[in-house]
């Protein structure tokens, strides 16, 4: 892999930051975890995430593993639930919703939520400039 380690792992240290808000998105409010709950899932998906990148043939931009980092953490969130699942029914329709469409769904649904928010107007045909 080219490139300096160090600057490389602060690259992807401010991938994982500019992400994580919908990671925190998908954790609290999808998937109902709790404030702490969220907060010690990111931080497993942090480590899991430098390893992810470190693989040959990783990819190495935001567009390119934000989707990578989404789906892991909808899984985290569906396999939390499906440890509690006999214990106690999430009651909260979000939840609910969440655990019917799976983690791929969800975190397709994200990634869409996030790129028309990058790109606002590209749900109307492009206009040429």
């Amino acid at each position: 892999m080219p490139g300096n380690p160090t600057n490389r792992r602060e690259e992807f240290e401010q991938i994982f930051g500019r992400v994580l808000p919908l990671i925190d998105s998908a954790l609290l409010q999808h998937y109902g975890l709790s404030r702490a709950e969220a907060t010690e899932v990111e931080e497993c998906l942090r480590d899991w995430f430098h390893g992810f990148v470190r693989r040959p043939g990783t990819p190495c931009t935001l567009d390119q593993l934000r989707p990578h980092l989404l789906s892991m953490a909808c899984n985290a969130g569906h396999v939390y639930w499906s440890g509690k699942i006999a214990e106690e029914v999430p009651l909260d329709g979000n939840v609910r919703r969440s655990l019917a469409l799976g983690p791929q769904r969800i975190a397709v649904e994200l990634e869409k939520t996030q790129e028309a928010r990058e790109n606002p107007g590209n749900d109307s045909p492009k206009e040429k400039s």
